[in-house]
């Protein structure tokens, strides 16, 4: 597979490229030096795969955590900032025009099978960039059918109140992910009585106000654990007296613990 690291002219060349009329991939090794700082916006469609390491899509009101092997769809003109935890590899799929009408109009974490994987991973490797062969552009075709059949997947999204007592007390425990206060002494915090509170955190994010704070300290740990914190210092960091409940909560989100996801990401 051709591996390219992505130039810091990377936005005038993928406005170039999603102007083409197939899909095209290419997969790059890429690090949060590269990265957007301030909310931005792009006319055309992105989809990517994140193959190594953690990637975050940061709107002005929410947040997904995306990693390994799992594909996030940047629909054109969503204000963004992107984030990249350690080194990332990334297959990025440039989208045409055509095809951005039929996928979604939010940004979306989407599910395929393995043989648009399979596609991609060859058009990663064809030399010519935008003169397709005619048996280029038969499996490009194919890989646009994929694509529009493409599924919903599952994934960590932060999603953040809009109220504005709410997103100031969501903003603290993002800048503190250690601090165990109780539900009662955030509610305090936000101005609200607890019944108050909880009913009108879930109303805005959708989520128990534990969950979500849950989901807060799985991404600060997917963060440190790629800066090669120990597990055990990730719990401590993160508030807990118990390294042992630190990882039956990670597993409970995850699907595995610390130390297999670090193996199966690659993130160290």
């Amino acid at each position: 597979m051709m591996k390219k690291n992505l130039p810091k002219d990377k936005l005038e060349l993928i406005e170039r490229l999603s102007k083409f009329k197939y899909i095209f991939a290419r997969e790059f090794t890429i690090d949060d030096s590269l990265m957007e700082r301030k909310l931005h916006t792009h006319d055309f469609g992105l989809l990517n795969c994140v193959k190594k390491g953690i990637v975050r899509i940061a709107t002005e009101t929410d947040s997904w955590v995306i990693s390994h092997n799992t594909f996030f769809y940047l629909p054109p003109n969503i204000m963004h900032i992107t984030e990249i935890i350690g080194e990332c590899s990334v297959m990025a799929v440039f989208v045409p025009e055509h095809l951005n009408k039929t996928l979604p109009k939010e940004i979306a974490i989407m599910e395929f099978t393995p043989l648009f994987n399979a596609i991609l991973e060859r058009m990663s490797s064809w030399e010519s960039d935008l003169n397709y062969n005619v048996e280029q552009q038969r499996l490009a075709k194919v890989a646009e059918d994929e694509l529009q059949n493409a599924k919903a997947a599952s994934f960590f999204h932060i999603p953040m109140p809009k109220d504005e007592k709410l997103q100031k007390t969501a903003k603290k425990i993002l800048q503190s992910p250690e601090d165990m206060s109780s539900i009662e002494t955030w509610a305090k915090f936000s101005g609200m009585s607890l019944r108050s509170f909880t009913r009108h955190f879930t109303d805005e994010t959708g989520l128990a106000f534990t969950e979500w704070r849950q989901r807060v300290k799985i991404y600060t740990a997917l963060k440190l654990l790629s800066e090669n914190v120990s597990v055990s210092d990730v719990s401590f960091n993160l508030g807990y007296q118990n390294v042992s409940t630190f990882i039956a909560m990670f597993k409970g989100h995850m699907g595995c613990s610390p130390t297999e996801y670090i193996k199966n990401t690659g993130i160290s």
